[in-house]
C-alpha cells in the first residue's frame, strides 16, 4: 500500500524507514468534521497537521467580512505558522470545508524530532522555506496582477480549488467580490 506521508516527505529528503517510523510514532490521528475548526482566532496553534483527506480554509475577519488566506488540501502539511512558531494567539480561523482526516504533530514533539535528527531539522527548514516562497508569491500577485490574471493563475496552478470550493470563497481568496468573479468567468466563457 502506498504511504502518502512517506511519499510526500521523501520528495524533499531521503528519509530512512527508521526515521519515518520514529516520526510516525509522534503522530496522532485526528478528524475534523465539515464546519468544525482546527483553530480559532485567539487560540494558540499547538499542532502541525498532515492532511490525509479533506480540505481546510484559513481566514480572518476584517469588518465582519471573511478574508480567505489559503485553502489546504490532502497530502500536504499545514500549520498556522505565525501562531505555531511564536506560540502566540492566532489572528486566523482554520475551518474544515470537508470532513478531514489528518495526522497531528504537537509543537513539543516536533522540536524533539528536530533535536534527534539533522534530516528532520532540514525538512522543517524546507517546509518553512516553501511557506515563505508561497506567501511572497501570493503577496506579489495581489499587488501586481489584476483579478483576471489572478483567476487564470488559480485555474492553472490550483484547479482543485475550482472543483471543491464555493465561488464566493474563491472570490474572497482572489480579493474580489463574488459579482466581479462572475463577470470574469462570463467574459472568459464568451
Amino acid at each position: 500500500m502506498i504511504d502518502p506521508l512517506a511519499l510526500y516527505m521523501r520528495r524533499f529528503l531521503n528519509f530512512s524507514d527508521e526515521e519515518l517510523l520514529r516520526f510516525k510514532q509522534f503522530l496522532k490521528p485526528t478528524e475534523i468534521k465539515k464546519g468544525e475548526y482546527f483553530l480559532q482566532e485567539g487560540a494558540i496553534c499547538q499542532n502541525v497537521l498532515f492532511i490525509e483527506e479533506g480540505l481546510l480554509r484559513i481566514y480572518h475577519l476584517h469588518n465582519d467580512k471573511e478574508i480567505i488566506r489559503q485553502f489546504i488540501f490532502e497530502n500536504s502539511f499545514f500549520t498556522e505558522y505565525e501562531s505555531f512558531l511564536a506560540q502566540k494567539p492566532s489572528f486566523y480561523f482554520v475551518e474544515a470545508l470537508e470532513d478531514c482526516k489528518a495526522l497531528a504533530l504537537h509543537y513539543k514533539d516536533l522540536n524533539a524530532l528536530y533535536d534527534s535528527s539533522i534530516n528532520f531539522l532540514r525538512f522543517g527548514k524546507m517546509m518553512a522555506e516553501n511557506v515563505v516562497q508561497h506567501v511572497g508569491h501570493r503577496y506579489m500577485s495581489i499587488l501586481r496582477d489584476d483579478a483576471t490574471t489572478r483567476y487564470n493563475n488559480l485555474i492553472k496552478e490550483r484547479p482543485k480549488v475550482l472543483q471543491r470550493v464555493p465561488q464566493y470563497m474563491i472570490a474572497s481568496y482572489l480579493g474580489i467580490t463574488p459579482e466581479a468573479l462572475s463577470r470574469i468567468r462570463k467574459n472568459m466563457a464568451s
